[in-house]
């Protein structure tokens, strides 16, 4: 089995012997789709039977779902439309808004131009079987009179006026292209399940939890009562094999820091299968280098196809393959961050985000870099060292900001790769360190889709709120996504 793309046991026999089979396997799960970089490889992909999107699978390997999204923005452009028709555009604060806004999905003529326009996308594109309609990821719901009386009639659920347009368009499309679907987000604002409408055997769901607690398992943590809530109401709702769920398993605040979510995984993947899920889209690190990616992928494909798989077995023999004579101390480095997660006695309890860091002690911090440390020294080869480097940079960069965030102003920071326009002093303790950690790691690293991809994201970041970034820390004000409950822990 391939448990990295660069690293697998294959057992050797003197004599292959093959007796008689008589074997059917079904997956757990419908779609299986690992959006982690490490998992595109067309060869990974197969021998751990993924089959999403952006995996390089082609007819050789049998294929893959081919799902195309588009925003609202994409089936009626506010470049086209806005100027000669603001009524297809959300009224926000008595005023028709033709950007960081929605749409107005009461409107019969916006309604005829996107369906048009899904039509068009379908006859494009006859390969895919899944067109997903997104909401923009931002707010601006429509106040327009007819949109908010939809509102009130679905019990106040968001999702009702979406569902209402997605059926709509859904229903015309199934008289020319029966065998497509249309796919929608229950996402924030429309994460709630609506009181009355409900979706056409031909449109999906896909729910995203984005303000889950993802350290501990959904039903066991208070802070994801809410999101078990919407879940079983959505699969009350949906017919059997329309029910996805996007899945967030990065640390989205620096895809280098640790992501201690894996007992979350072992759980919830088996919980979405008895609350009737078909589909998964795993969302983690891309592109490669992300929080432990490699053994991340693995894993997730053991449980999307089997979810019974022996997780504890699967990530001990990934260690032993990947890490060598140096898998016992990063294995103990490995269940260092899970605990800072785990419930008393076995660990701190806390509570983890996706878009926020969890917290190290001085303590915690001190192990963290003896066991890496000693992982070094077992190394027994460079291709192994490079992979201890790629977790001991974990740790670094979040020693490093974990003190930055208390020098910068007295201000609350998450630590990313950028740093706001205007920012031009440096960080004590900080952008130095950063600066070496670059030189001792990138110029010894061979492989120009691993490390490589870890440097672009220490040299750039994504524009926020549209400013210039550069080099190390942007503040929470920026953030773009829907904020996550308060907790006493804050």
């Amino acid at each position: 089995m391939g448990r990295a793309r660069d690293a697998s046991r294959i057992p050797k026999m003197p004599t292959i012997t093959v007796p008689p089979l008589d074997e059917v396997q079904k997956p757990a799960f419908e779609y299986r789709d690992v959006y982690i970089g490490e998992a595109f490889d067309k060869d990974w992909a197969a021998r751990n039977k993924t089959n999403g999107t952006d995996t390089h699978l082609d007819a050789s390997t049998g294929g893959k779902v081919v799902r195309l999204a588009h925003s609202f923005y994409s089936l009626i452009p506010p470049a086209e439309y806005f100027k000669s028709h603001p009524e297809y555009f959300s009224l926000v604060g008595g005023k028709r808004r033709g950007e960081d806004a929605k749409l107005c999905l009461t409107n019969p003529d916006m309604l005829r131009i996107a369906t048009e326009h899904v039509l068009r996308w379908m006859k494009e594109y006859p390969e895919a079987t899944i067109f997903q309609i997104q909401p923009n990821d931002v707010g601006g719901w429509c106040e327009f009179d007819n949109c908010k009386r939809v509102t009130r009639e679905e019990g106040g659920a968001g999702s009702g006026l979406l569902l209402r347009f997605i059926n709509a368009i859904a229903k015309q499309a199934e008289k020319v292209y029966p065998d497509k679907s249309i796919e929608t987000l229950a996402y924030a604002y429309t994460e709630a399940p609506p009181a009355k409408t409900r979706p056409r055997h031909n449109v999906h769901i896909c729910m995203c939890p984005i303000g889950a607690c993802q350290a501990h398992p959904y039903e066991k943590c208070r802070y994801d009562t809410y999101i078990m809530n919407h879940l079983r109401g959505w699969a009350k709702i949906t017919d059997s094999g329309d029910l996805y769920v996007w899945h967030y398993n990065a640390n989205y605040s620096h895809y280098l820091l640790p992501v201690p979510d894996f007992d979350e995984l072992a759980a919830d993947l088996p919980m979405y299968k008895r609350n009737c899920v078909v589909g998964l889209f795993m969302q983690g690190s891309v592109p490669e280098g992300g929080s432990d990616a490699p053994l991340r992928a693995y894993v997730l494909a053991r449980l999307l196809w089997d979810v019974n798989a022996n997780v504890p077995k699967a990530i001990r023999e990934f260690h032993e393959i990947y890490y060598g004579r140096a898998a016992a101390p990063m294995l103990a480095y490995f269940r260092l961050v899970q605990n800072l997660v785990r419930f008393p006695p076995e660990g701190e309890g806390q509570h983890w985000w996706c878009c926020r860091s969890p917290r190290f002690g001085d303590a915690t911090l001190d192990k963290a870099r003896r066991l890496l440390a000693q992982a070094q020294a077992k190394a027994e080869n460079e291709t192994v060292r490079m992979r201890v480097q790629s977790a001991e940079g974990e740790t670094f960069i979040r020693l490093r900001g974990i003190r930055a965030r208390q020098e910068v102003r007295g201000e609350e920071w998450h630590v990313r790769t950028c740093r706001p326009r205007g920012r031009k002093e440096s960080l004590p303790g900080v952008d130095q360190p950063i600066a070496e950690f670059r030189h001792n790691v990138f110029r010894r690293r061979k492989d120009p889709g691993g490390m490589a991809g870890r440097e672009q994201k220490l040299r750039s970041c994504e524009t926020l709120s549209g400013e210039e970034t550069g080099e190390f820390l942007v503040p929470v004000t920026h953030r773009s996504r829907p904020q996550r409950p308060r907790h006493p822990d804050d």
